[in-house]
């Protein structure tokens, strides 16, 4: 959000006249940012609805006319534009319904009436919110001792296990040159302390891999897991520095069936598009949440017994 100074692409005489018989419709097919928008140049994945006020720029100052409008002023000959906005992008597959967008013409100290919006999310809960472990929190400490009673990291993947695992993965970069590509992957289910990445492939913009290693989960409920999102940060590989190329997100969501799901998605980099990913996805060996919580509180019993008998 903020002032993003774009203007009407029409005379000041006729913006008015639209303006006065409330051609909203009209004028937004003429503003610079939803022409820019429309072409991929700016803002590229970001969703504005047509503001349903008149152009908030440019007023006089503490002005109200014969109507209780607010005049527009004349000096400097601005046009009235929509110059202040509020965009909205969301990840795939998460829930985002924009309910107000309006302005608030009352606060007459600027030559702008600012701009406000409110908007109804789906809030993921925290680990710590979820169902009790003997009466306590489900804390982020125990997600840790969980990782390491499991060697997620250090050592080989436990059998039943949660694993994500990847397919037939192309990425397309758009960059105009023949980079070193590999990806990083990043997500609140992957352990901490190990980078998961694939290796490099080398002077391509067209990269491919058959598949990944699996990669394990600290969490293993289907509720929880359907929840996340896994970031693809595309990386080129230079000599003495990383460049990023771009990052993609993928719903987990639609990786919890039965069968791998396929994805295409694209590449943003410093909000626009710079290239494609795609291939397969798929989530493995997920639990109900109860079923986590028993067999965490399994090894959180078996940790404490270990640490009273080498106590005694």
């Amino acid at each position: 959000y903020g002032h993003l100074n774009c203007r009407l692409g029409d005379t000041g005489e006729n913006l008015l006249t639209m303006v006065k018989y409330g051609q909203r419709k009209e004028m937004h097919v003429i503003d610079q940012l939803v022409k820019e928008m429309a072409a991929n140049r700016v803002f590229c994945g970001f969703t504005e609805p047509l503001p349903p006020f008149r152009p908030t720029y440019r007023y006089d100052r503490y002005s109200t006319g014969a109507d209780g409008e607010r005049v527009y002023g004349e000096e400097k000959q601005r046009v009235p534009s929509w110059c202040d906005r509020v965009l909205y992008k969301t990840w795939a597959g998460q829930s985002l319904v924009a309910e107000q967008y309006h302005c608030q013409d009352i606060v007459q100290s600027s030559d702008h009436s600012p701009v406000f919006a409110t908007y109804k999310v789906c809030a993921r809960l925290p680990l710590n919110v979820m169902p009790a472990l003997n009466g306590r929190p489900f804390s982020k400490g125990r997600v840790k001792t969980k990782q390491s009673l499991r060697n997620l990291v250090s050592g080989s993947i436990p059998k039943g296990c949660p694993q994500l695992v990847f397919t037939d993965i192309r990425v397309v970069s758009w960059c105009g040159k023949e980079p070193n590509i590999y990806v990083k992957f990043i997500s609140q289910l992957l352990p901490e302390g190990k980078k998961w990445k694939l290796p490099i492939q080398r002077k391509s913009a067209t990269a491919a891999w058959k598949s990944t290693s699996p990669f394990p989960l600290v969490y293993g409920a289907l509720e929880y897991v359907r929840t996340h999102h896994v970031t693809m940060v595309i990386m080129d590989d230079v000599v003495g520095n990383n460049v990023p190329l771009g990052q993609a997100t993928l719903p987990v969501f639609d990786a919890c069936g039965a069968m791998p799901h396929g994805f295409t998605v694209p590449v943003y980099h410093h909000g626009r598009e710079h290239g494609v990913s795609s291939g397969f996805v798929h989530v493995t060996n997920l639990t109900s949440v109860q079923q986590e919580l028993d067999s965490i509180n399994e090894l959180l019993v078996s940790t404490s017994a270990s640490a009273s008998f080498t106590q005694s």
